[in-house]
């Protein structure tokens, strides 16, 4: 596992510098945020959180191309099929995916996306800080649910067949799908729970001044099931695939 894991770090390091980049992107995403509320804003920490969400949205629909990116090359070049070739089980070899990768860059994500709490919070006060815990958590499983979602995507496909997967999951059906949940629900209040199955209903709850328990709970059983869904998925290709 230590060997898996040192070599998989390496390898997305090395990857047209996939992983620095994706930093520098999340970086990129959080200044825009901050210039649009105003660096000199007198508005509180949790107002601040509120309102920078528009831009947490980007994270959820663009984050996860740059992880499948990292991935993509090596699949398609058959880098990958050595850890098989190596007597390596499936779930060895996804564990050390998931350990090397997703802690990094939720850990990143999830720092930049809570910080205008602190920078506003410090000069303005926090405001009203009662559903500060929820938001936490929504901000934090959500950011691990995009990028492990993304790995194993890439992993279930070993091609780039998985990158077009992501742009599906994260764009189209993030982007449209959100959108089109919301207008059945006018029509039909039995679709009022379906739009939780989205990750981008994470942040539109972080941007609400209330959230009610029930958001918070469907929120994160829905991004453990997608996150168990993947892997199941993941864990049957690594299985039953024939690498040449």
């Amino acid at each position: 596992m230590n060997r898996l894991m040192r070599a998989e770090w390496y390898r997305v390091r090395k990857t047209y510098h996939l992983a620095a980049w994706t930093v520098i992107f999340c970086i990129f995403i959080t200044y825009i945020g901050y210039m649009d509320i105003g660096m000199d804003s007198t508005v509180t920490g949790m107002d601040a959180l509120n309102l920078f969400m528009e831009h947490g949205m980007l994270f959820v629909l663009y984050l996860p191309l740059l992880v499948g990116g990292m991935y993509v090359t090596s699949y398609e070049n058959k880098i990958l099929s050595y850890e098989v070739m190596a007597g390596n089980k499936p779930s060895t070899i996804l564990l050390s995916k998931l350990l090397t990768v997703v802690p990094v860059i939720s850990a990143v994500a999830f720092v930049l996306l809570i910080s205008p709490v602190i920078f506003f919070g410090s000069r303005n006060g926090y405001g009203d800080t009662q559903y500060l815990a929820a938001k936490v958590i929504l901000l934090a499983v959500t950011c691990v649910r995009v990028v492990v979602c993304a790995l194993l995507i890439m992993t279930t496909f070993q091609s780039v067949i998985g990158m077009f997967a992501v742009f599906v999951q994260f764009i189209l059906l993030e982007g449209v799908g959100l959108i089109a949940v919301e207008i059945l629900k006018e029509w039909n209040k039995a679709f009022d729970n379906l739009i939780f199955f989205f990750a981008g209903s994470a942040m539109n709850c972080v941007a609400m001044p209330e959230i009610p328990n029930k958001y918070l709970i469907l929120c994160v059983v829905f991004s453990v099931v997608e996150m168990l869904i993947w892997y199941v998925l993941s864990y049957n290709s690594y299985k039953k695939r024939w690498f040449n």
